[in-house]
């Protein structure tokens, strides 16, 4: 599942729930400044970012990225913003 290769870099395995209760986790353990805290944030927006850009091709052409290309793209934004 792309959520666990995007936290397990991060070194965080867990188990993943509804989007409301992901929302939940992340809004409850990103708080303050801290490096790890500011990676995560950066990490959790590329996530949301790429889910995003990927939505309108699957909704509209029917076109759908692998699980590995939607990774790379998560990766290519996180390199970018660092």
């Amino acid at each position: 599942m792309i959520q666990e290769q995007v936290l397990l870099p991060c070194n965080i395995q867990k188990v993943i729930m509804s989007w409301q209760l992901e929302f939940n986790w992340m809004c409850s353990r990103l708080k303050g400044k801290s490096l790890i805290t500011v990676i995560l944030k950066l990490t959790w927006n590329a996530f949301i970012y790429a889910i995003w850009r990927e939505r309108n091709p699957r909704q509209f052409r029917q076109q759908i990225s692998s699980e590995e290309v939607i990774n790379r793209s998560i990766k290519e934004v996180i390199s970018f913003s660092a």
